[in-house]
């Protein structure tokens, strides 16, 4: 993973395009001020370590907790003075930490005050240890909260996987409450497609979805095993693709 110049490794890598697509437009905020606060840290702890008295070192604290609040009459930096300790140590300002509440966090203006406040450049300058050379562009880094949807995806995928069918269409139900919907959708598809498991992505989209022949025939080997295929030519395409050629054709545009 590349590194920052004071040695520091990255643990992710995001690419912009997926921030701004997915909307997370918060997570850049986060990303900015969280740097910001970890060279406000560093700071802090370069005046304990040097002659700065008490006082000062809690005016320098505190001018950076008001230009991050925008509370409703200064609530959180009010919450914050009645909490600071008489004495700040190391460890109080290792364990230090900031909250933004919902709907009263600062603005893009603010942050930039904050970055020029603790001395914090807006991108930093990267260290590619493969190639030996550092990153021709400067790039965003700093602390934020990442989540990661292994989990959500599965339990996703196992609710589409164990609903029932309707008798008439053999098409899966409708619904959350009764496990239902199709049984692959586009992100799961794209996951398949990733693990290269082209059998079970076919299988999803066709035998446990709405290909009808593939799916009698699955059931008539379910019930009697011993039953010999009579080597009829299955019609493999889901009947959700057949409507979309049927809508195309209505409409005079040609596929195939």
């Amino acid at each position: 993973m590349p590194r920052l110049e004071d040695g520091r490794n990255l643990d992710i890598c995001i690419n912009p395009l997926g921030i701004i697509s997915r909307m997370n437009i918060g997570q850049l905020y986060e990303l900015h001020l969280t740097m910001s606060f970890y060279d406000l840290k560093l700071n802090l702890n370069k005046m304990i370590d040097g002659e700065n008295t008490q006082e000062e070192i809690k005016e320098y604290l505190l001018g950076f907790i008001k230009l991050i609040d925008k509370t409703k009459d200064n609530w959180y930096l009010n919450q914050f003075i009645e909490q600071i300790p008489k004495e700040l140590t190391k460890q109080f300002i290792d364990q230090l930490t900031i909250i933004q509440p919902p709907f009263e966090s600062c603005k893009m203006e603010d942050m930039i005050k904050a970055l020029e406040y603790t001395g914090t450049t807006f991108k930093q300058k990267l260290f590619d240890p493969v190639s030996k050379q550092y990153i021709e562009n400067e790039i965003a880094v700093g602390y934020v909260y990442f989540l990661r949807m292994v989990h959500i995806a599965e339990e996703k995928l196992a609710a589409r996987g164990i609903g029932s069918y309707q008798k008439r269409t053999l098409q899966p139900l409708g619904g959350r409450k009764n496990k239902g919907g199709q049984r692959c959708g586009e992100m799961e598809t794209a996951c398949i497609i990733g693990h290269d498991a082209p059998l079970n992505l076919f299988e999803f989209l066709t035998t446990k979805s709405d290909c009808i022949d593939l799916k009698n025939r699955y059931i008539r080997e379910f019930i009697d095993s011993g039953l010999v295929d009579d080597g009829k030519e299955l019609d493999t395409t889901p009947e959700s693709v057949k409507l979309l050629n049927s809508y195309l054709t209505v409409i005079g545009v040609e596929h195939k």
